[in-house]
């Protein structure tokens, strides 16, 4: 069944996506959640998916003024990444860092951001 998982994981992922694109944000919130949850379970490979994830939604978060529940959320992807960052040292984990690390960068330091 973990097939089954992995499908409703993404699936739960891509209405996310779509409820932020109508700019429904709590409900993407929710849907973040419940994949990051998904992709926990799911565990191995997937982990990752769960910290990509939780980058999302620290942007969304970011983008409505909840800075602190952005914070957070990158803070808690780049805990996954540094779980996992012997298991899967490969581009996809450093992309997933930094988009974490740039995210919180520019919270704490936006003058910097801007340049």
């Amino acid at each position: 069944m973990p097939e089954l998982d992995i499908k409703q994981a993404v699936d739960l992922f891509h209405q996310a996506c779509s409820a932020e694109e109508r700019g429904e944000v709590y409900i993407a919130e929710v849907y973040y959640l419940k994949s990051v949850f998904a992709f926990e379970s799911a565990g191995g490979k997937y982990i990752m998916d769960a910290a990509n994830a939780l980058n999302a939604l620290a942007f969304l978060r970011k983008a409505h003024g909840n800075y602190e529940g952005a914070i957070y959320s990158a803070k808690k992807s780049l805990q996954i990444t540094k779980s996992f960052e012997t298991q899967f040292s490969n581009p996809k984990v450093e992309l997933v860092r930094t988009g974490a690390w740039d995210l919180i960068d520019g919270l704490i330091n936006p003058k910097a951001s801007l340049h």
